[in-house]
């Protein structure tokens, strides 16, 4: 896995600092479809596996922990490693209360569906959802 990983340009995750996971996501920000800054970052913690990562923001002042971002590798998203991850970070964080996320893009709700999350809110003027763990 490391292997095929390295040879597809995709690095192994596991071995980057968080301060590299966040360039890294900055700069496939139009993967997420939406802008990002290291202020995003602030007070997060970092789930990485060799072929993606997690970004969760820390549940300080937070009553729910908010999954900021989730990323698996192109060449790794039909072998059902998001749903792994997910599950992995949701078993983790979301242990109290149900874990949020904000989800930008069309094809992203469909997955979070699948994955236990539900609609909460959608701005009908940008499409964005705010999602929920069904619970």
């Amino acid at each position: 896995m490391q292997r095929m990983a390295r040879l597809m340009g995709c690095p192994d995750f596991t071995t980057l600092s968080n301060q590299q996971v966040i360039a890294f996501a900055i700069d496939h920000a139009k993967d997420f479809e939406r802008a990002l800054s290291p202020d995003d970052f602030e007070q997060c913690v970092f789930e990485k596996r060799h072929y993606g990562f997690a970004v969760i923001q820390s549940m300080e002042g937070r009553r729910s922990p908010h999954l900021l971002l989730l990323y698996i590798n192109v060449d790794s998203r039909d072998d059902k490693l998001g749903s792994r991850l997910l599950r992995e970070v949701k078993a983790k964080y979301a242990e109290k209360y149900p874990m949020t996320l904000t989800c930008y893009g069309t094809g992203r709700g469909a997955f979070f569906g699948r994955v236990g999350f539900r609609i909460q809110s959608t701005d009908h003027e940008t499409g964005v959802r705010t999602m929920i763990m069904k619970g």
